[in-house]
């Protein structure tokens, strides 16, 4: 049976595509002092603009351009500017094939480049897994395994002990260092992590809390519910929220909005969170961030995703006049020009399942939890 491909023939030569604009040729094939430093020591004009083509292969689209094949002509002529060589040079280059080879191989053994072998598959595998489990466009896969595969970075220096001595112990080989932050990851003892590092909200941003003199438009979708639990256990189920917990409404709807977030360019549901249990100001939460918590009582994310405006949710318990446990929600949204007003009506219709399911899920997770720990301690055996 023949192999299914998962590329159309578009999106195959889309991967190897070289650029048309101007800018693009400047970023992935500007030669630096080093570069054009390597190049001069070649003799005669077409070795040394053979050398800087093969070179600027090699780097973008990552390929070795065969023996007869023609220079892409933006890039010949560019490239042949900087080592001021007559682009017509090229034509003559390559004729003993020796010289070609032996330029591949400086190449490679200068910058780095490695051939696509075994061990390269089995790390791309492993690395694809997690993208896979979230799209089924063969081209998200190709296009992640190809962009990793032009970016790899292994660093070989140490520079970084200058500024940070090693331990006196010495550095934990790779394997235990991973199991140690895989290990303080499940015991909540992480106390800052990569995703948290961005700042909330600059002072000139909007707050959903600015009053309505302030201007501009806002959309809110408000509910409240009754929860037949003590304010501390539905506390303890807003904090908790997120992460490998979810959102308690629609995986799937999250899960999507998770995966067009990213196809956008944005954080997506990656992220997850710092502690399993505590969140502070400044924590990323999924592609959520807490702009204000107030334990006990109030939490406001800010979204981080890619929006036509800014949105919020806020979580709060409160009590109300017979003295019951409430659970108050609200989806905030401050749309950014008539694309936001757009956006707001067109998923108006889906919030009842997302954000009502919401609401009535947190409420008998809560009365759950509550009742549970209500339960009596079974009696010791043998009492």
């Amino acid at each position: 049976m023949p192999r299914r491909s998962i590329l159309s023939v578009a999106e195959r030569e889309s991967l190897l595509s070289l650029p048309a604009s101007q800018d693009d040729l400047i970023r992935h094939y500007s030669l630096s002092e080093s570069d054009l430093s390597l190049v001069r020591r070649r003799r005669g004009a077409s070795n040394r603009l053979g050398f800087a083509i093969l070179l600027s292969y090699m780097r973008y689209p990552g390929i070795i351009l065969g023996v007869g094949d023609e220079a892409y002509a933006p890039l010949l002529s560019y490239v042949a500017q900087q080592v001021n060589v007559d682009a017509a040079a090229w034509k003559r280059y390559g004729q003993r094939e020796q010289t070609r080879r032996e330029h591949l191989l400086e190449l490679q053994e200068v910058f780095g480049f490695k051939p696509f072998t075994g061990g390269h598959y089995r790390s791309a595998v492993a690395q694809l897994a997690d993208v896979a489990l979230q799209t089924d466009k063969g081209i998200v896969l190709a296009t992640t395994l190809v962009e990793s595969l032009r970016n790899e970075v292994v660093c070989a220096e140490h520079d970084i002990a200058g500024y940070i001595p090693d331990p006196a112990e010495g550095l934990l080989p790779i394997d235990q260092a991973i199991a140690l932050a895989l290990r303080h990851t499940r015991e909540g003892e992480v106390s800052t992590r990569w995703s948290s590092a961005g700042t909330p909200g600059a002072p000139s941003d909007p707050l959903p809390s600015d009053p309505s003199w302030a201007g501009g438009s806002l959309y809110v979708d408000a509910r409240i519910s009754v929860v037949r639990a003590s304010p501390r256990a539905l506390w303890r189920i807003i904090e908790g929220i997120g992460g490998e917990t979810g959102w308690y409404s629609f995986p799937a709807a999250w899960a999507v909005r998770g995966l067009l977030d990213r196809l956008a360019g944005g954080v997506g549901l990656r992220r997850g969170r710092r502690d399993p249990r505590r969140l502070l100001v400044g924590d990323a939460l999924d592609f959520w961030r807490v702009e204000a918590i107030t334990p006990g009582s109030l939490l406001r994310l800010r979204a981080e995703m890619k929006l036509p405006g800014l949105a919020w949710l806020e979580m709060s318990v409160g009590r109300d006049h017979d003295g019951m446990t409430t659970y108050s929600q609200r989806a905030i949204f401050q749309p950014r020009g008539l694309a936001g007003h757009v956006y707001w009506r067109s998923i108006a219709p889906f919030h009842g399942v997302v954000f009502g399911g919401m609401l009535r899920n947190i409420t008998q997770t809560a009365e759950r939890a509550d009742r549970w720990a209500d339960k009596p301690a079974p009696a010791p055996s043998g009492s």
